[in-house]
This record gives C-alpha cells, structure tokens and sequence, in this order.
C-alpha cells in the first residue's frame, strides 16, 4: 500500500499549473485522497489498488452533489491526450498515466470545469455511466469540511 500513498504525493505536482493558475487550495485529505478545492466546488482524486477515480463536488444550499467524471473526462480524450502517457505496464506507470490524462484533459478540454461553470453538466450526462446524486450522510460529513478550509 505504500506505492498508493507515493502515487498520491505525486498529485500536487502534477497539477501544479492547474493549482496555480486557478488559485486551488490543495488539501491532502488522508492517505489516499487528494483535493483541489475552492469556493463552492472542488476536484477529488482518489488512489485505489488499479486507477485513479475523480469526482467533482459542488456545494448547492444545504448539500453537495457529487459528479462522478472519470467516464466524462475518458469518453473524451484523444491522442494529443493520450500523450502524456509514460511507457510501461506495471501499476505505478498505469496510476501515474490517469494523474497525468486528468490534468491534461482537465487543462486542455475543460477548464469550465475548473473555473466552477456548469455548462458541462448536459455533456456530462450524456456520457457513459455518467452518475451525478446528492452526498449521503456520511460522505456529506467527510466531505463537508473541503469548503470550509
């Protein structure tokens, strides 16, 4: 589990620019979990044992609702994309490539993302196994505190 850990450290560097240039807090959650915030919205990049999951959060009133983007932002991608990839086959390489697509994708595609618009919402709907619903209790107490920093 500790390569999972050292593939997390490596997020804040990845997006760097992205940080910078959207003013970003970003906030080490746990072990696992990595979180570009600001205002009313923020980016989740969660490490598992074979990929990199991404959500987006957005506060509305009261909740937040959660868009699960990993299928949007991968239905989307392209060779200038793909670029980015590094070769190799073991699963250090393979989680490092989904940081990297995110972060080119997101920098490259869908800075409306970044910048809090919505208007990706409808494509985001269209996607395959697009999946966007309200935090339960429990995930809206974990995640409560990301829009209070």
């Amino acid at each position: 589990m500790e390569f999972l850990y050292r593939i997390n450290d490596m997020i804040p560097e990845i997006f760097e620019e992205i940080i910078r240039t959207y003013n970003f807090k970003y906030i080490r959650k746990d072990s696992l979990h990595s979180v570009l915030a600001k205002d009313n919205y923020a980016i989740i990049l969660s490490v598992d044992r074979d990929y990199v999951d991404i959500n987006y959060l957005k506060r509305e009133g009261p909740g937040i609702i959660k868009y699960w983007i990993h299928p949007f932002l991968m239905e989307n991608l392209d060779e200038e994309d793909r670029s980015v990839r590094r070769e190799g086959k073991d699963l250090n390489t393979k989680l490092i490539n989904y940081i990297l697509l995110y972060e080119k994708v997101l920098r490259t595609k869908w800075q409306n993302i970044l910048t809090g618009k919505m208007d990706w919402v409808d494509d985001c709907r269209k996607a395959t196994m697009c999946v966007i619903r309200e935090l339960s209790g429990v995930e809206y107490d974990r995640c409560k505190g990301v829009f209070e920093m």
